[in-house]
């Protein structure tokens, strides 16, 4: 058994972003992306696994005033909502307008982000 805190391969975010139905945030269409929600995914272990790819691997900016940890993977940009793992529970996704970002180990300390009762996916 693999570890959900292990980081993925580029082989396997791409089978994991196959085998999951991706749903469109309609709440935010001035903001167009799709989510999966954890309870809903494959795996729930590579739900993490994946969650962790982004935090090890992915690099910071931020939407409007909140840094968001993402990652790239064929002309998506993935990211969740910096909770703590283990009220971590949707990962959203959106077209990459710009090129990739090359997955490297991000030797920032991934930081979560206090709740706020306005996020939504």
């Amino acid at each position: 058994m693999v570890a959900q805190w292990e980081t993925m391969t580029v082989l396997e975010l791409r089978a994991f972003v196959e085998r999951n139905l991706w749903t469109y945030a309609r709440t935010m269409p001035k903001h167009p992306h799709e989510y999966v929600l954890l309870w809903n995914s494959s795996s729930e272990e590579d739900f993490f696994r994946f969650v962790m790819t982004i935090r090890r691997r992915g690099y910071d900016e931020y939407f409007y005033t909140k840094r968001i940890r993402y990652l790239d993977v064929d002309a998506r940009r993935y990211w969740t909502m910096g909770d703590v793992l283990e009220t971590t529970w949707v990962l959203n996704r959106t077209l990459n307008t710009k090129p990739d970002v090359p997955m490297v180990p991000n030797e920032t300390p991934f930081i979560t982000n206090p709740p706020d009762p306005d996020d939504r996916c």
